[in-house]
């Protein structure tokens, strides 16, 4: 009987954890992050511990003893409510910051105005060209003739260049290790 009544007294003193955790407020300002328990240690802790007793008042039960298992079976259910009660809470906690965190990475980023686009203008056209005016007699028996175009501009001196001929062959392994560079 004295192992009994420790293992009672031991069972109470680890005493219901979970209902040590702390909810989100719900008068919090929504700007700030929740302060409360995500973890769910205690909710475990407590969970072994009700186990612990629901196995020893059905061990005394299987005995024979039907009212010395009442208790344990009782404080087994007692933590095990307790456990219910304290996932129930971390859960809540759990919600209301990935509810904070979507809202913050839904909301714009707050940065300063933006300097307007600029469009860009397109390049001006080159300008017509002037055609020469006749008279109207001289334009009857004048023959049509194209317009003269003027030449593309010269190609730049440096696109011109020959190609640079290529270095003889040498049996010279270290020939480009040695090389001065400029």
């Amino acid at each position: 009987m004295p192992s009994r009544g420790l293992a009672v007294i031991l069972g109470l003193a680890l005493g219901a954890c979970s209902l040590s955790l702390d909810g989100p407020d719900p008068q919090r300002p929504r700007s700030k992050p929740p302060e409360c328990d995500t973890g769910k240690g205690l909710v475990a802790l407590d969970v072994v511990v009700g186990s612990g007793f629901a196995l020893g008042g059905l061990a005394v039960l299987d005995n024979g003893g039907a009212e010395s298992s009442a208790i344990p079976l009782a404080i087994s259910g007692l933590y095990l409510l307790a456990a219910l009660h304290g996932n129930n809470t971390a859960n809540a906690c759990r919600s209301a910051m990935a509810e904070f965190t979507d809202r913050a990475t839904l909301e714009p980023p707050r940065t300063a105005t933006r300097p307007p686009l600029v469009k860009q203008q397109p390049a001006p056209a080159a300008p017509p060209q002037a055609q020469p005016q006749l008279d109207d007699d001289a334009a009857d028996d004048a023959p049509l003739q194209p317009a003269k175009q003027q030449p593309p501009p010269p190609a730049p001196a440096s696109a011109k260049q020959a190609p640079a001929p290529k270095p003889e062959p040498s049996d010279d392994r270290w020939r480009d290790f040695w090389k001065e560079l400029p």
